[in-house]
């Protein structure tokens, strides 16, 4: 990997990048009053119909849950009953459609990095709904399908026309 500091470090993809260990003593011991975050959190809209206070994550791996929860406590401030999380691992393909080479140790099979997922349980009475951002585009959506159909039905051939000779139906 890349230098974490410097020019370097730019050119790493941000999922990628690890996160540096907080220095624990600078010279002068200054006073950090800014708190800068170095994780990254993705909303992720669940796949099946999920409880209302329950809200699911796609978040950075070295993220644990004590993270996750002061995470989003101290900046978005909201109340976090529980918070739980799983690492899944994806299937590793090989660089080529034939299995990776025995005799090369170095050559290893390529595939998609691991990801961590995290499910938060909402306090008290909070709520969260997944907000429709396409609803617009979906109802103009389905209004050109509909019109389409509709053309698609005014030029279908009508094969009770008399114009069509006997043999031919």
């Amino acid at each position: 990997m890349a230098a974490k500091f410097g020019k370097d470090a730019a050119k790493v993809p941000f999922w990628r990048r690890t996160i540096p260990r907080y220095p624990l003593y600078q010279e002068g011991d200054p006073q950090l009053r800014i708190f800068l975050p170095r994780f990254w959190m993705k909303l992720i809209k669940p796949k099946d119909d999920a409880r209302p206070n329950v809200v699911q994550f796609m978040v950075h791996r070295q993220m644990s849950k004590v993270d996750i929860k002061n995470y989003l406590e101290k900046i978005y401030k909201v109340p976090v009953l529980k918070v739980s999380t799983v690492v899944i691992a994806e299937e590793p393909q090989s660089t080529n459609m034939r299995e990776p080479d025995s005799r090369n140790p170095m050559k290893k099979p390529m595939g998609k990095e691991d990801t961590k997922q995290a499910w938060v349980v909402l306090g008290e009475g909070e709520t969260f709904t997944y907000p429709d951002v396409l609803k617009g585009r979906r109802e103009a959506e389905e209004k050109k399908r509909k019109d389409e159909q509709d053309e698609q039905k005014k030029h279908k051939p009508s094969w009770d026309k008399a114009d069509i000779p006997e043999w031919f139906r």
